[in-house]
Formats: C-alpha cells, sequence, structure tokens
C-alpha cells in the first residue's frame, strides 16, 4: 500500500507504510475473530437488532410487490443486521466482567489459593 503523498510530492516510507498495514492487520483480526456478547444486556442488543431488522423485511415482504427492487431491500436489511451486530461485537462491553472481577469473585487473585472455594472464608485456610 505506497502511495505518492501529491501535497508533498513524496512517496511513503517504508515505516508508514508497514504502520498501516500493521493497523490493517488488527483490524482484520478484529473484524474475522468471534466476540461472544459478553454481558445480557449486549445479548438482548443482539436480538433486538435482528428482530427488528426481521420485523421491518416482514412488512416489505407484505408491501413491495415482488422483483428487483424487493430482494435488493431485503439484503440491505440483512447487511444492515450484520453491520450493526457486527458494531455490537466489537465495541468493548461496559457491562462485562472483566478477569479482575472474576478473580475477585473465586479469589483467586491471592497466591496459591482459591479464596471461598477453599473454605478460606470459613477460617479452615
Amino acid at each position: 500500500m505506497t502511495g505518492v503523498n501529491v501535497a508533498e510530492g513524496s512517496s511513503d516510507s517504508a515505516e508508514q507504510v508497514g504502520l498501516r498495514q500493521d493497523g490493517l492487520h488488527r483490524q482484520i483480526e478484529a473484524w474475522f475473530t468471534f466476540h461472544p456478547p459478553a454481558s445480557e444486556r449486549r445479548r438482548e442488543a443482539h436480538v433486538r437488532v435482528r428482530s427488528a431488522c426481521k420485523d421491518l423485511a416482514h412488512l416489505l415482504a407484505g408491501i413491495v410487490p415482488s422483483g428487483d427492487e424487493l430482494d435488493a431491500a431485503v439484503l440491505l436489511l440483512r447487511q444492515v443486521a450484520m453491520m450493526a451486530n457486527a458494531g455490537l461485537a466489537i465495541a468493548p462491553d461496559p457491562d462485562a466482567l472483566t478477569v479482575a472481577d472474576l478473580q475477585l469473585m473465586t479469589g483467586a487473585e491471592q497466591p496459591g489459593g482459591c479464596g471461598q472455594m477453599c473454605g478460606r472464608a470459613a477460617g479452615q485456610g
């Protein structure tokens, strides 16, 4: 992905090209990695997107005559659902539990221990 900077009349340096490619590779990893919903709220958002798009597709199928236009409209609705769900999947989920949260819940952050699971809370540790 080399290019010429038209304003300055110079080519991109190999370092600039490499940085741009590294950024693209990170995006590709994000785009093609499964991102399961990390919270119930996020899972419900996925369901709402699919439901709204499905309802609109049924509405259009009931009122728009069959043909290329209806086919295109339904195809575009499928793309809307996919892109909206991709946005939900890739974006950070503020309601998701972090690894630190899980460690606090299990006591796993303590060296050599498993917190309440091992009876530490009952004074047996």
